[in-house]
């Protein structure tokens, strides 16, 4: 079946307002508001996805859903997907050959708290972090689209190097934005600090007006009650608005023993992606 360019994007509009009603509105503005139509040949729809690694997620979890869109914007014709790659919205797409060739060199000025080596650039890709980094390098493009990215691997396999990567390319591409990276230990003793010196609100304020908050080995929040507390209200205060938040750890979220039922719930609602040696 060939269709022009009008009808593919009808087709497309219905599957979408098929994904709406079965989706929240952020899964939906996570996963398929950047999805291209692209063409329909012979009863396979064509859409175009930023790279790899968005491709692999969409397929793995939400496939089936994805197909019954395209069943039914073809009045139960049965259409199958592929997923071709190199596709972006035209803003993500401006952003990211800014960020390209940003990242071709280590900024000028490093963001705060990081090490200048910690850069895109020095960072060796492999198939044992190839997801975790380009997951990385999407949301240093676009803010809230992994929400929160949670990155969980052994000591010594670039955790803290993307991390601090993702600061990097934010405070070279945008000497505005407002970054804040932490380790979990540093935000347990400025917590503490806070209270001893009655400052909280100054607190506060600087872990939540920011545009990334960046936090590393959060699985010391483990058995922590009102640290989780403190946590817990700044991650919904940025999430909320939409500010890009960036987890790192050396376990999945629900393996973190003593680790509050929520902050596991809110950590695994976005992307986690795994490090290997």
């Amino acid at each position: 079946m060939e269709l022009g360019d009008s009808t593919i994007e009808v087709a497309w509009h219905k599957a979408c307002k098929y994904l709406k009603s079965q989706v929240h509105a952020s899964t939906f503005e996570q996963w398929f508001g950047n999805i291209i139509p692209l063409r329909i040949n012979d009863n396979e729809f064509i859409l175009g996805v930023s790279d790899d690694f968005f491709a692999d997620w969409l397929r793995n979890n939400f496939g089936d859903i994805l197909q019954e869109a395209l069943v039914f914007a073809a009045d139960g014709e049965q259409l199958t997907f592929s997923l071709e790659t190199g596709h972006f919205k035209e803003e993500a797409e401006e952003d990211r050959m800014k960020m390209s060739s940003q990242c071709s060199y280590s900024p000028a000025a490093p963001a705060p708290n990081c090490n200048s080596r910690h850069t895109f650039n020095n960072f060796v890709v492999g198939e044992e972090n190839r997801y975790a980094h380009a997951a990385a390098q999407a949301s240093a493009v676009t803010s809230g689209l992994y929400n929160p990215l949670y990155i969980y691997g052994g000591t010594g396999t670039g955790k803290t190097h993307l991390l601090q990567a993702v600061a990097h390319a934010v405070h070279e591409r945008e000497a505005s934005a407002r970054i804040r990276y932490v380790t979990c230990e540093e935000f347990l003793n400025q917590y503490v600090d806070s209270l001893r010196g009655k400052s909280h609100s100054e607190f506060r304020n600087s872990m939540r007006n920011v545009d990334y908050l960046l936090v590393d080995d959060v699985h010391q929040l483990a058995n922590k009650d009102n640290l989780q507390e403190e946590f817990f209200n700044t991650f919904n205060s940025l999430y909320n608005l939409n500010k890009q938040i960036i987890l790192t750890s050396d376990k999945q979220p629900g393996e973190i023993a003593g680790l509050e039922a929520r902050l596991i719930s809110r950590f695994e609602s976005g992307l986690t992606t795994q490090i290997t040696p």
